[in-house]
């Protein structure tokens, strides 16, 4: 996502389904490319301990 302070953002959020505050986490990145590598990386990560991945808008 564009971020407003001249940036790229990455927002993860996580905790069990139904939860009503699920953890969230921002990452700020300079550029598009490294924000779609961070996202890559944890993508990755979490596919191989098991997870599935969950699109939402």
């Amino acid at each position: 996502m564009k971020s407003e302070f001249s940036g790229w953002s990455l927002e993860r959020r996580w905790g069990r389904i139904g939860a009503r505050n699920p953890r969230r986490r921002i990452h700020l990145c300079r550029t598009r490319e490294e924000a779609e590598e961070l996202l890559a990386r944890h993508l990755r990560r979490r596919l191989r301990r098991g997870y599935s991945v969950v699109w939402r808008r």
